[in-house]
């Protein structure tokens, strides 16, 4: 799909650029126009597309978040693999773009009528946003029910009706290397039979297997990956025409993680933080263990210590897929303990687990997920910004940042939990101009500073770390 836009500037100057210009940065702070697809005209989703004027892009995936309000959750890590080309002269900034149809999940027996929109954001001399479908003006641009209709003469979208189920990786562990297997299923909507390249990129290797796709069927592809560093990778599954690599059909793309650590322990008490609170009077550790089929029968040993302690380790002749232990904590000192798990030919699984001290306020949740604060049950039910005296029935606050400890005590006094961001909203290094990936040490060192002085305080219920997380990928 190219799409061409041509914007008046009359003076290249004023062009605005505030964001750290890279792929997925907040290219919507800088001079910019956006483009806005619903292929089939759902409504109930939509991909966008932001280039600046230095060229660089933004995209993501919009989903309908089913509130019922016309208001979508954005998926940023959705990659257009667009192309893009700039040029500005002659009062025109000139702006292209190359979007592969494999990028736009086209959906079998959709409406031809796609739904589109542009926009642009200047910023100079006043802020100015526009765009080319009517829009509520109140709502900003996610809105495809009213998005423009428009029909791509001479295109047939058939050879792109693939869909495929979310691949599925498991680490295969032996003593010399990890294996990650690659389960995808792939379903062939196309109408008629396929013969396709099914092309992996995984940790550093590519795999490419030819397969035949009966029409409307599921297959089931796998490949066997070496992995040679451990933690997360990018999977990208596409599908070829067999022998013509430029002709994607399908391009997905997927975060997965790799860990070549075969044993896994899971604390189901404490199951918060690996923390042992004083509030919750737990008498003992109670934790499984999960071992690799490879490592089923094989003998293990497991033992506590820490703080002058060393505990009879638990050990079991042959090791089972899952193993339940528990270790009493009621006699042994404050501290940090470390539970070691060893077995023959397998590098020692080691976690820290934290028993501490009494604390006013101390927060904790169950394995159900309940808030606990200083061993009691408590439901937070508050406001934004609000004062302090505010109606008596609430308990919680909620700030942009602690402007100082007086104002935690004060809340104390009143019987009020404050919920904060652990740095100055409002402080010149945190403003959205200066966000990027990887904190400054200038922020770094302001973070803390402001934690460092709140951490103890007892009205202090937690930390405020991902703003109206409802619209963002992770949330």
């Amino acid at each position: 799909l190219f799409v061409c836009v041509e914007a008046e500037v009359p003076d290249a100057s004023t062009l605005t650029l505030k964001s750290t210009n890279v792929h997925d940065a907040q290219l919507w702070k800088d001079d910019c126009v956006e483009i806005h697809l619903d292929p089939g005209t759902t409504g109930l989703h939509f991909f966008q597309i932001i280039v600046n004027w230095k060229g660089t892009v933004y995209d993501a995936y919009g989903e309908d978040d089913n509130k019922g309000a016309g208001t979508f959750s954005m998926r940023p890590e959705w990659d257009a693999r667009a192309e893009t080309a700039v040029r500005i002269a002659d009062g025109l900034w000139t702006t292209e773009l190359k979007i592969p149809f494999a990028s736009l999940r086209l959906a079998p027996g959709a409406k031809a009528a796609w739904g589109v929109n542009v926009a642009r954001a200047r910023f100079s001399p006043k802020p100015e946003f526009s765009t080319w479908s009517p829009l509520d003006p109140t709502r900003g641009f996610g809105q495809p029910t009213r998005y423009r209709r428009m029909e791509l003469a001479s295109f047939d979208p058939a050879p792109f009706w693939w869909s495929c189920l979310p691949p599925a990786v498991q680490s295969t562990w032996s003593e010399t290397q990890t294996v990650c297997r690659v389960e995808a299923v792939l379903i062939n909507e196309t109408g008629r039979e396929r013969q396709a390249d099914v092309v992996l990129d995984f940790a550093g290797e590519r795999r490419v297997a030819r397969e035949t796709f009966a029409p409307d069927a599921k297959r089931k592809v796998a490949f066997d990956v070496p992995v040679q560093k451990m933690g997360r990778h990018r999977l990208r599954l596409r599908l070829t025409d067999a022998g013509d690599p430029a002709a994607t059909r399908f391009d997905w793309q997927v975060e997965a993680e790799v860990d070549d650590q075969p044993l896994k322990l899971e604390l189901l008490e404490p199951a918060y933080r690996d923390c042992l609170f004083a509030s919750q009077k737990t008498p003992r550790i109670e934790a499984r263990l999960h071992c690799d089929p490879a490592l089923v029968g094989r003998p293990i040993a497991i033992r506590l210590q820490g703080e002058g302690v060393q505990t009879e380790p638990k050990t079991f002749a042959a090791a089972a897929a899952r193993q339940d232990f528990a270790f009493p904590m009621e006699d042994h000192p404050d501290g940090t303990y470390e539970m070691v798990v060893e077995m023959p030919g397998v590098k020692p699984l080691v976690r820290q687990i934290r028993k501490l001290p009494p604390l006013e306020g101390e927060a904790w949740l169950d394995a159900r997920g309940n808030l606990h604060v200083d061993g009691k049950p408590f439901f937070p039910f508050g406001w934004y910004m609000g004062p302090l005296d505010r109606e008596p029935g609430m308990n919680v606050v909620l700030r942009y940042g602690v402007p100082d400890t007086n104002y935690l005590d004060k809340a104390r006094v009143g019987g009020k939990k404050v919920i904060a961001t652990p740095y100055p909203f409002t402080s010149d290094l945190f403003k959205h101009t200066k966000m990027q990936g990887t904190l400054t040490d200038a922020q770094a060192a302001e973070i803390t500073t402001v934690v460092e002085a709140a951490r103890s305080h007892p009205a202090l219920l937690a930390y405020y770390l991902v703003d109206e997380p409802d619209s963002e990928a992770s949330g």
